[in-house]
């Protein structure tokens, strides 16, 4: 056929053509015409033949009808008459494959053939058969053509995004052919009669849920969640379900804008989805209750068909077919047809081969869509596509692609002349390039025109060929053989009722209402005119029901044979029925009306109801027909209803929820204020009939003259309780659709208005829905603020006695919400609030119990009488027990409000533990839902806070392992919950902290330190503080995995909060010493090497918190203690002085004062060199340290005594007596009743046990040891520890040694203690072999009858004693005897050195004058000192043996 007209339209332009050859053409054409149409199954043929007769626009020769032209492209194009060809720019889309150039040729033929030949434009019905499949109803022109494919898979996409199942299309054809045998389907009853599970013959065909589909797995979370425990939601499903057949969706493709310069044309093209009524048995009301539903639907199937790419693909294409359909029309009433000549190849018939039916669905109950139930029955699909034909007048296109036409002209035909002038075989797809002009990208087809001779001359010669084929089939095909009716019939309709529509006039109604051109046109030959007209009992004849179901040919039939297209419904028997026009318009049925209209019409004719067309339009908002209606007649813009009301449109589109329809009458210039009858405006109708998207819509216009809130608020306060009601019930769902609604509700005066509606008398339900408002909206304070301010208090407690569950629930909710004002606390229970709450703790409502555990819980949030109170009336035993509830969110809230009880309230925290709430806390923590696992935590943290018995039930029930896995979690909060818990589980001891440390991790501490939140980082410094205090192995660990970078960026983080920069200053000093000060080299080295000393000593002269400055000092101390290469870094590289730190000494604040203090004697610890240049500098006032030496803190005594014996030197005093001072309150402290202040005394006496000569002396003479050993068995761990170090450097000291011995001897298991708590101290190894030498002679203390020794024998008689042997005080130590065989000469001892002036000195100065016993353990001291310079200490540190060793 291509090649044929090829032939003829080149011999055209050229010279006359011969007889011969123009014979040879028309044979040819004739011949390509004759198989086109053989090809055609012999129904589609008759279908195909019948159309092409019968459409109002493009058949007007057969119908001899003249009609006006639709607006637009098709009545106002202008192609200049010197251009043979048309440029149309197609906007490019995101997220598509790029259009294909063979594939738009095609697109461009098929249309050609259907609108110039067969006179029939794009559509799809899809149509339900007796047996539930449906039919792809397509005008018969458009079977098994590339833009029959598009249809059907779109419209099929469609429906299966609103019912949730599809099949893919392959399985889909396999399916349609063998579904009935699967099922076993009796043609005659039309049910199926197989034994198997029809959902499972439906998966295994390969049925799938939508959702599974990966482009639309999120596509349904979009949807509202269905409430079924919600009357009123169950309700409007039932009736939706009950309507389902009688409604659809359709897709109505139409161009927005039409853009031309001369013969180049942007297309601007869009879609709109709606919905179908195919019944006019749905009265007004009940259309309304579905039109909320429908337009849920409509929304999401519009944004969720762009999900998928090859959807909108054919979105795309679809809109450049309703640009192409009035073009092309256009052009063929100008005499012009694109030339297929100038095309590329045809697809083949396989490719294009269109689907006629599709298999029914099934719903499983799996499936994520709940648009529909599901059920065991399968069920068939309904709805369409159509194109509208009317367009926007011509607008002028922009002046940057006018600038670019030839160029793009240029672009078209090269690509297509390239393909065409190759030799190589044509390809299955050419790919168009985008063409970027003005930050937009366009594809650019060129369609070549030639000219179009309607009659005569027969040019193009191929066009008439056809024409006069289908000429010649007509008189053969038509009219339909009865043979052929009845098998259609019982193909859509089964066999029994096939037999009823033998009867014309039945045969003639459905063929009206199914669109069966053919058999329609074949049965109105067999009834004389007068009898079409008779209407059935429903009072409709044949063109209401061609109206209804959007059938134009057979209105055009009707028409042409002489039918009123006014006829009303009834017109025997009322003047006033509806019109066919009221009826398309009121089902939708576009094309119908469209059709009705170009006959004439009469848009202006009111029925029965007072209503037009574009009211029905309106109502069941139908966009596409009311906008016809409307800029066919403008005067119905504002045409009023002629009942009472006088509505006009858009008042009627807001009283049905028609949203689509309210936005489309703006746009068109409506009076948005207008009032009907009763001055009801657009806000209150839809607030009357509770359509929130209308007032949602109203909102987001922010238009002054439609003040939503202000309308709502007045009807609130109205006196007609439905007004009331209906605007409550607005605001229920408004105050929950933005973030920002509650502002509005708040600045209109709506809270007042709320609480008096609590106080109706009699009205649950108003109560109940005003309550509703204000739990939605009370979580801000200003909403709570405005409540307080309307005395809501009483009121809400008095709801609480109601007898509606949900009252109960809601007045909880307020409850909790005002409770957030401190002053409401103590209001609401002072007015008997917290008792009628712990009463509905047994109720059997969830949600009740929910909103009330919540409601206490804010209650006790920091009010110690609450939680007196809450605890007084017995919830505490009730909220445990609500613990083991089956309600995961009632278990986490009920956790939530067991924390509230117990924070900071001893007395609660001991009954929640006597209650057994421990272990149901600890099983929660281990759930698998976070919430849960969360509040537990919070709880445990609550009771552990402070409480050491909690801490150890909260111990031995195991909890330590859930908390820290929620430190592996991902959210920031759940991290934090989880280590404050820890944290407080940690108690105050040492041993505990580092036990808990321990278990979290030094891998976790870190991961904590880089975590962007302050409770972490100061959580994690905590415990590494805890795990590193005086323990150099674990201060290893934590340099070793890592611990020391995050320290250092935090400390230069300028976003640091002084919190954590605290704590991070002190970490790095304690990171650097352990037990007695001894200190950590490695570790201060690589803070040192990290770069810190700069960033802490610009803290310690920068900083304005004087804290923060002495904290540093300490730290910088601690870092270069005993640590010569430190040292010289920290002067290398900062320049840094210790006499920077003597100001501090005169700072105002106390606690600067002493760590000032404390900060010096760090770095003045064993270096001679600090104190020389604090000497230098002036030395220190022992002013500085009186007020400490002579404070009520014990703790303040400690440090300083510590402090002036360490600096005694550079203090402004006698230097052995201000020693012996602090020496003297050490120990006197050491005896002290509080245990933090025996802790401190015992750590310090360790470290002053191995500083400057004289020192550990002074501390043995002042009676240290008997204090230590008495400490040594204290109840307290810490303390244990902490003499425990303090004697065994002490046990260096000879006569230390002897009198640790003497005790250890005399007092079994004391040494056993000693050792055990000994922990990363040291002992003197010879203090050992001395006591192993004493075991292996027996201790005396052994033998004691007291001790479990044997009795003690009598005295024998002098002639019978024997000589007594040798005890341990004659036996030498064998340490001894090694030591004295390699012992080198010691120097002379001379008597009168410094040292031993200083020594003796502070030995007189410790001396009571009056206590001889006193001055014997002095000049005993004085010997041991003197023995002590003779004898040689051991220099090599040797750990104890283990019991292993």
């Amino acid at each position: 056929m291509a090649s044929t007209g090829s032939s003829i339209t080149s011999n055209r332009r050229g010279q006359r053509p011969s007889s011969s050859s123009e014979l040879m053409a028309s044979m040819t054409a004739s011949r390509a015409a004759a198989t086109y149409f053989d090809k055609i199954e012999r129904y589609e043929l008759q279908e195909t033949l019948a159309y092409s007769s019968f459409d109002w626009l493009l058949s007007t020769e057969d119908t001899r009808i003249t009609v006006e032209p639709p607006r637009g492209l098709i009545a106002g194009i202008q192609i200049p008459s010197d251009f043979n060809n048309c440029l149309l720019l197609i906007p490019e889309e995101h997220g598509i494959e790029p259009l294909e150039l063979r594939e738009m040729h095609q697109i461009v033929r098929e249309l050609v053939i259907g609108i110039f030949i067969l006179n029939q434009t794009p559509s799809i019905t899809l149509e339900a058969n007796y047996d539930s499949s449906t039919s792809c109803q397509i005008p018969p022109a458009y079977y098994d053509t590339r833009i029959g494919q598009i249809l059907c898979e779109v419209d099929y996409t469609m429906k299966s995004l609103w019912h949730g199942a599809y099949f893919p299309k392959d399985k889909r054809t396999k399916f349609a052919e063998r579904w009935r045998q699967a099922v076993n389907f009796n043609s005659a009853t039309g049910e199926p009669e197989t034994r198997r599970n029809l959902q499972l013959v439906w998966t295994e065909a390969g049925i799938l849920d939508m959702a599974k589909d990966p482009d639309f797995a999120h596509a349904y979370d979009s949807l509202p969640e269905e409430k079924k425990d919600d009357p009123l939601v169950s309700e409007e499903k039932r009736h939706f379900m009950k309507h389902v057949d009688e409604l659809a969706l359709k897709l109505t493709l139409f161009q927005k804008t039409v853009s031309q310069h001369q013969n180049m044309f942007l297309i601007d093209g869009n879609y709109h989805i709606s919905s179908i009524v195919k019944s006019e048995k749905i009265d007004l009301q009940s259309y309304e209750k579905l039109q909320r539903r429908l337009t849920v639907h409509q929304e999401f199937i519009r944004n969720a068909l762009l999900l998928k790419s090859t959807v909108k693909r054919q979105l795309c294409l679809l809109k450049f077919i309703s640009f192409m359909v009035p073009f092309l029309i256009a052009v063929k009433k100008r005499c012009k047809v694109p030339d297929v000549n100038k095309l590329l190849p045809t697809f083949t018939f396989e490719e294009c081969k269109t689907e006629r039916e599709f298999p029914p669905l099934i719903l499983r109950p799996d499936f994520k869509c709940n648009n529909f139930d599901h059920s065991e029955k399968y069920f068939h699909l309904h709805g369409g596509i159509s194109v509208v034909r009317e367009t926007s007048s011509t607008q002028k296109i922009s002046p940057a692609i006018v600038a670019e036409r030839e160029n793009l002209e240029y672009i078209a035909t090269d690509a297509y002349s390239k393909i065409m002038s190759s030799d190589s075989v044509m390809l299955e797809s050419y790919p168009m390039t985008p063409v970027a002009i003005d930050g937009k990208s366009y594809f650019v087809l060129n369609i070549h025109l030639e000219t179009y001779y309607p009659v005569s001359p027969k040019y193009p010669l191929w066009i008439h060929a056809y024409n006069d084929e289908i000429v010649k089939l007509k008189p053969k095909r038509l009219p339909v053989h009865e043979l052929q009716i009845h098998e259609q019939f019982k193909k859509r309709y089964g066999y029994q009722r096939t037999v009823k529509l033998k009867q014309v006039p039945a045969g003639l109604q459905q063929s009206a209402q199914r669109g069966l051109v053919s058999i329609f046109h074949t049965m109105t030959r067999r009834l004389p005119p007068a009898r079409l007209t008779t209407q059935d009992p429903s009072g409709f004849s044949l063109i209401h029901h061609a109206a209804m179901f959007n059938r134009p040919q057979i209105i055009t039939i009707l028409v042409v044979m002489g039918f009123d297209v006014n006829v009303r419904r009834y017109n025997n028997v009322s003047a006033k029925g509806v019109s066919p026009l009221h009826l398309a318009a009121r089902c939708g049925a576009l094309d119908s009306l469209v059709c009705l209209v170009t006959y004439k019409a009469d848009v202006m004719m009111f029925d029965s109801q007072g209503w037009v067309s574009a009211h029905y339009a309106a109502f069941f908002n139908h966009v596409d027909c009311l906008l016809h209606l409307i800029q066919h007649e403008p005067h119905l813009l504002e045409l009023k209803s002629s009942d009472r009301l006088e509505s006009t449109p858009i008042l009627l589109a807001a009283s049905s929820g028609a949203l689509d329809a309210v936005k489309c009458l703006i746009d068109e210039g409506a009076q948005y204020t207008s009032t009907d009858t009763e001055g009801n405006g657009a806000v209150h109708l839809a607030a009357l009939h509770f359509h929130t998207n209308i007032l949602e819509y109203f909102i987001s216009w922010n238009n002054n003259e439609m003040p939503v809130w202000d309308l709502l608020v007045g009807m609130l306060t109205s006196d007609d309780v439905e007004r009331k009601y209906s605007a409550v019930r607005c605001l229920e769902v408004l105050s929950l659709a933005a973030e920002n609604h509650w502002k509005s509700i708040l600045y209109a005066g709506g809270i007042p208005a709320l609480v008096d509606l609590l106080r109706t008398k009699n009205t649950d339900e108003l109560q109940s829905l005003a309550a509703s408002v204000l739990c939605n909206i009370g979580s801000h304070t200003e909403v709570r603020n405005e409540v307080s301010k309307a005395d809501a208090v009483p009121v809400v407690i008095s709801l609480l006695d109601s007898t509606v569950p949900m009252i109960h629930s809601r007045a909880a909710v307020i409850l909790g919400d005002l409770a957030c004002i401190d002053v409401n606390q103590t209001k609401i229970a002072e007015q008997g609030g917290i008792e009628p709450l712990v009463l509905l703790l047994d109720s059997e409502l969830e949600h009740v119990l929910v909103n009330c555990v919540n409601a206490l819980r804010v209650l006790c949030d920091g009010n110690h009488d609450n939680q007196t109170a809450v605890a007084k009336s017995g919830a505490i035993g009730i909220l445990t027990e609500l613990l083991s509830a089956k309600s995961k969110n009632l278990q986490a809230n009920t956790a939530a409000c067991l924390s509230s009880l117990a924070k900071n309230h001893r007395e609660n925290q001991d009954l929640i533990v006597a209650s057994g709430g421990v272990k149901p806390l600890v099983s929660l923590a281990k759930s698998t839902r976070t919430l849960c696992q969360v509040k537990a935590a919070g709880a445990l943290e609550s009771l552990a806070t402070n409480n050491s018995e909690a801490q150890r039930d909260i111990d031995v029930a195991d909890a330590q392992k859930p908390l820290i896995r929620l430190l592996k979690m991902w959210a920031i909060e759940v991290k934090e919950q989880g280590a404050s818990a820890l944290w407080a589980l940690a108690g105050v001891t040492r041993h505990q902290q580092q036990r808990i440390a321990s278990m979290i991790g030094i891998n976790i501490l870190v991961d904590m330190l880089m975590m962007k939140s302050e409770t972490l980082q100061y959580i994690a410094g905590m415990a590494i503080i805890a795990l590193t205090t005086e323990n150099i192995e674990n201060q290893n660990r934590v340099v070793a995995g890592g611990g020391v970078q995050p320290l250092v960026r935090l400390l230069r983080a300028p976003k640091t909060s002084e919190k954590v920069l605290l704590m991070v200053i002190r970490v790095l000093g304690i990171l650097c010493v352990g037990v007695a000060h001894q200190s950590n080299k490695s570790t201060q080295l690589e803070i040192a090497n990290s770069e810190a000393f700069v960033t802490l000593v610009q803290l310690l002269r920068t900083s304005r918190i004087s804290l923060i400055q002495v904290e540093v000092a300490i730290s910088l101390g601690k870092i270069v203690l005993n640590n010569p290469q430190t040292q010289k870094l920290l002067a290398q590289q900062t320049k840094f002085r210790v006499v920077e730190l003597l100001h501090h000494l005169r700072n105002e604040e106390e606690a600067v004062r002493h760590k000032a203090g404390m900060a010096l004697a760090t770095f003045a610890y064993n270096n001679t060199s600090q104190q020389f240049a604090i000497k230098s500098a002036g030395g220190i006032p022992l002013l500085s340290f009186e007020e400490f030496l002579g404070s009520e803190n014990e703790l303040y005594q400690a440090h300083a005594a510590f402090q002036i014996i360490v600096l005694a030197r550079v203090i402004d005093s006698d230097q052995v007596k201000l020693t012996a001072r602090g020496v003297e309150l050490l120990v006197r402290l050491l005896s002290s009743e509080q245990h933090s202040t025996q802790i401190l005394a015992g750590s310090l006496t360790a470290s002053l046990g191995h500083t400057r000569a004289g020192v550990p002396a002074a501390l043995i003479t002042a009676g240290s040891v008997d204090a230590l050993l008495s400490n040594l068995s204290s109840s307290n761990e810490e303390v244990r520890s902490s003499v425990a170090v303090a004697l065994g450097y002490l046990s260096f000291d000879r006569t230390a040694a002897r009198l640790m011995l003497q005790a250890c001897r005399n007092t079994p298991g004391l040494l056993e203690s000693l050792v055990s708590n000994l922990g990363n101290g040291k002992i003197s190894m010879e203090f050992m072999d001395e006591w192993k030498q004493t075991k292996m002679i027996g201790l005396p203390s052994a033998s004691l009858v007291k001790h479990g020794g044997p009795p003690v024998p009598q005295r024998l008689p002098p002639e019978e004693r024997k000589r007594r042997p040798r005890t341990s005080q004659s036996v030498a130590s064998p340490r001894s005897f090694r030591k004295d065989s390699k012992r080198v000469a010691s120097a002379p001892v001379f008597a009168k050195s410094y040292r031993n002036q200083v020594k003796a000195g502070i030995i007189r100065a410790m001396l009571p004058r009056s206590d001889s016993s006193h001055m014997r353990s002095a000049f005993g001291a004085a010997e041991a000192w003197k023995s002590k310079l003779l004898t040689s200490r051991p220099t090599e540190e040797k750990k104890l043996p283990t019991k292993n060793s």
